[in-house]
């Protein structure tokens, strides 16, 4: 581990939250809160790495039509629980016909509208997610690329453990770099398709924008923070607190 950074062989993106300070000064423990893309596609070295974590769980985000046959070896190893978030924007059927003849405004307007969706259509997902850190279990939570349904997420967990705003926004806007050599590949694969590398750019990466939308809708339709969790989600955030936040350093 480098940092925030976890080093695997094929798992993409991947990051620990302990490296941020929470409520009262507090620190987040390592080694419990672990984001990432798809570690379906682990090696045997990242395999080893993984059961090392003693993970309680791996929350995969994905839709079913996102999984491969050939990952079902990696499901049957780890407890791996399903929480799909499916927004149309994940459905394939169209996909580049419609990103072939978009603009780019036009799919970041896209985007923000999918994030502006998650703390309103996708509460039981993120409400079941988080009574993971309820019960202080560790965890890896994942979806395709680690960077927008696990972007959400890990700023809902870092919410609760009173992380400020804008350190949780630095670490959503970290996929920008861990997942550039991924969104490099893909890029070249809908190039040839006949989509631009701006509007590929603004699928596969993140923005400010992004994560801005979500919180607009949290902040103005739910009354804050404090209040989508406790209310809407229904979530203890002094329990979440406790399990994962440690003694303030000196």
């Amino acid at each position: 581990m480098t940092g925030d950074v976890i080093a695997f062989d094929n798992i993409r993106n991947a990051r620990d939250l302990g490296r941020f300070t929470g409520a009262g000064g507090r620190p987040v423990a390592s080694g419990r809160l672990i984001r990432a893309a798809n570690p379906a596609r682990a090696s045997e070295a990242d395999i080893i790495r993984l059961e090392r974590l003693k993970l309680d769980a791996i929350i995969d985000f994905r839709a079913a039509d996102e999984k491969q046959p050939g990952e079902e070896a990696f499901r049957r190893r780890f407890p791996v629980e399903d929480l799909p978030v499916a927004p149309e924007v994940f459905d394939r059927s169209g996909f580049l016909a419609a990103m072939a003849g978009a603009a780019v405004r036009d799919v970041e307007a896209a985007m923000e509208r999918l994030y502006a969706s998650f703390p309103v259509r996708f509460q039981p997902q993120f409400g079941a997610f988080l009574k993971h850190l309820e019960r202080g279990e560790t965890l890896l939570f994942h979806c395709t690329a680690g960077k927008d349904r696990t972007g959400f997420a890990a700023a809902l967990a870092l919410c609760a453990l009173g992380v400020a705003r804008a350190d949780i926004i630095a670490d959503y806007l970290l996929s920008e770099v861990h997942y550039a050599e991924t969104r490099r590949e893909i890029a070249e694969m809908l190039l040839r398709e006949g989509v631009a590398r701006e509007v590929s750019g603004a699928l596969l990466g993140v923005r400010r924008s992004y994560i801005d939308a979500a919180f607009a809708v949290i902040d103005g339709r739910f009354g804050g923070i404090d209040a989508y969790l406790g209310a809407i989600l229904g979530v203890d955030v002094e329990r979440i607190q406790g399990h994962y936040l440690t003694a303030p350093q000196n």
